[in-house]
């Protein structure tokens, strides 16, 4: 199964049991969503599909190249007169796939 088929079976799963809680559904919504970012997130884009949005929250990207080599690069779109986007460093990326969140330290509820 693909990542995409996988997005598309938690968005559509519907749970109708009637003897489930709310609380279990808020719960199964929220892993849903997880799943759904995780996998979002995983997942190679073609630069033949498109280029990350300048909007992007991060400038930051991994990137492949026909040869297989990764790499961190910043996407940048020219100013020229005939605006072209690139990523700084390798002139032949072929896919792209956004960075993960920064880590976070999560305070622990156990504090005393």
């Amino acid at each position: 199964m693909t990542n995409k088929e996988a997005i598309e079976l938690i968005k559509h799963d519907r749970d109708d049991d009637i003897f489930v809680t709310t609380e279990y559904r808020k719960k199964l919504h929220e892993a849903q969503t997880m799943s759904i970012y995780a996998l979002e997130q995983t997942q190679w884009i073609p630069v033949s599909e498109r280029y990350p949005k300048i909007e992007d929250e991060y400038k930051y990207f991994l990137v492949i190249d026909s040869k297989g080599k990764m790499s961190v690069q910043e996407f940048f779109i020219s100013l020229d007169e005939d605006p072209q986007p690139y990523f700084s460093g390798m002139v032949d990326v072929i896919a792209w796939m956004s960075l993960p969140k920064p880590y976070e330290p999560q305070e622990s509820e156990d504090k005393e």
